[in-house]
């Protein structure tokens, strides 16, 4: 009696364990998943990169940098040194024209407007954010719904942000924990007449989802600060290189 006890106590403990099991990996958390992230420049990081652009066509889009206004001095907002773009904004900084009440930004206005008639787009940069840098957004796809959503319009469809060292999707979502003081590689596609977009880090994708609307859409990368002044740093401050833009051909 006491064995079949005992024998019946194994196989429930078992049983229970190997359900567990089952059931923390279908739904790994998020910490796990953060974990899982491929670094910088590593052979894995390299070739999905490569595969994420295979196919497309690079293009060469004209641009125009964006901030402070009432600053005469270009060199106190951004620098460009062997190919490296440095972007400072300043956290009491003005907006980047008159009238508008937008927070202090140094942006790179990238003047490939495009909608639903167009195909699909993609961003690909080396990126560094520094230590101390917090509130920022440092790329986004500019183009929502403000043109036919009057009570709660958006602006963008997507951003990628970055806040308490941590890279966000726009303020609440982390894809990645601690990428600051260090270079990470970002591939962005987006696709407006599926309005779907797919974000990657180092070739791995971490977001997914729909963009919020059927605007015009342009691509924007910097330094922009968000949140209210007691969230941004002093000082906000991101650096890029080895920026491309590409487009998916026509099936012909």
């Amino acid at each position: 009696m006491i064995k079949t006890k005992t024998l019946i106590l194994v196989l429930v403990s078992t049983l229970t364990l190997t359900l567990s099991t089952k059931e923390s990996n279908s739904h790994p958390t998020l910490s796990s998943k953060l974990q899982q992230q491929i670094s910088y420049n590593s052979p894995a990081a390299r070739q999905r990169e490569q595969q994420l652009e295979h196919g497309w066509d690079q293009v060469h889009w004209p641009s125009k940098l964006q901030y402070d206004h009432g600053s005469k001095k270009e060199s106190d907002h951004y620098t460009n040194k062997k190919g490296i773009e440095t972007f400072t904004a300043q956290r009491d900084g003005g907006p980047f024209k008159p009238g508008s009440k937008t927070n202090s930004r140094s942006e790179r206005r990238i003047e490939n407007d495009y909608d639903s008639s167009h195909q699909p787009q993609q961003f690909s940069a080396d990126f560094r954010v520094p230590k101390g840098t917090d509130s920022v957004a440092i790329m986004q796809i500019f183009g929502g719904n403000r043109s036919y959503n009057k009570k709660n319009p958006h602006s963008t469809s997507f951003m990628f942000q970055v806040h308490n060292n941590d890279l966000t999707y726009y303020k609440n979502r982390i894809l990645a924990k601690d990428i600051t003081g260090k270079w990470e590689h970002m591939n962005v596609i987006h696709d407006p007449k599926s309005h779907q977009i797919q974000a990657y880090l180092n070739g791995q994708e971490v977001w997914h989802g729909r963009d919020k609307g059927h605007d015009v859409h342009f691509i924007k990368y910097g330094a922009y600060g968000q949140g209210g002044i007691e969230d941004m740093s002093p000082t906000m401050r991101s650096q890029f290189k080895n920026v491309k833009y590409f487009v998916k051909p026509r099936r012909r």
